[in-house]
């Protein structure tokens, strides 16, 4: 089985050389397919189907196909309608409006991060252009996954310390013992 122009997960048989008996086999594919390697970020429509051996071929538009196989048999599903995801979350202290969705490659993505009362909006950590990050609504070009953490500053003054095990990113949440990085009031 082959895919083109890209591999996904779900399929039936799967993707590459299969040895399969002679007889009736059903091939099928999920659709949208999750494709290969993409962390399951990125995702296709199948549009179809075309297989052929030494005998015969046909091609159709379902995601599942019945096949007498009689000797070596190649099926290729098609894929159109690249998809990728983003997936923004908070860092505590705050919420992020219209996250975790699928968007089409090439369009674009609103973001954006809303403090709770009290709080202030500090940065985006992730994956958004660097003169971005400072800003609470930014505007992503979906030509890949992308994944994000809207990081707030605190009401009042805390007494923090580093997680080791976080990996030490001062503007990362998870190097913190609370629930967002230090701000001003914190010590």
């Amino acid at each position: 089985m082959i895919g083109d122009p890209v591999e996904t997960d779900g399929a039936t048989p799967a993707f590459g050389w299969n040895k399969i008996g002679a007889g009736t086999v059903t091939a099928s594919v999920d659709s949208p397919g999750i494709v290969s390697g993409s962390g399951g970020m990125s995702r296709m429509t199948c549009a179809g189907y075309t297989w052929s051996n030494l005998t015969d071929s046909a091609s159709g538009d379902g995601t599942s196909v019945a096949i007498d196989v009689e000797g070596a048999t190649w099926i290729t599903w098609t894929w159109t309608n690249l998809e990728h995801k983003v997936t923004a979350r908070s860092g505590g202290y705050g919420t992020v409006a219209a996250h975790d969705d699928w968007h089409e490659a090439g369009s674009t993505c609103e973001l954006t991060a809303v403090p709770d009362a009290g709080c202030t909006f500090l940065h985006w950590v992730g994956d958004v252009p660097f003169p971005d990050r400072a800003n609470a609504t930014i505007t992503l070009t979906m030509d890949r996954p992308r994944s994000l953490v809207a990081c707030f500053v605190g009401p009042t003054g805390r007494v923090l310390s580093a997680n080791a095990s976080a990996g030490g990113d001062w503007f990362d949440p998870a190097t913190w013992d609370g629930v967002a990085i230090p701000g001003p009031a914190d010590s």
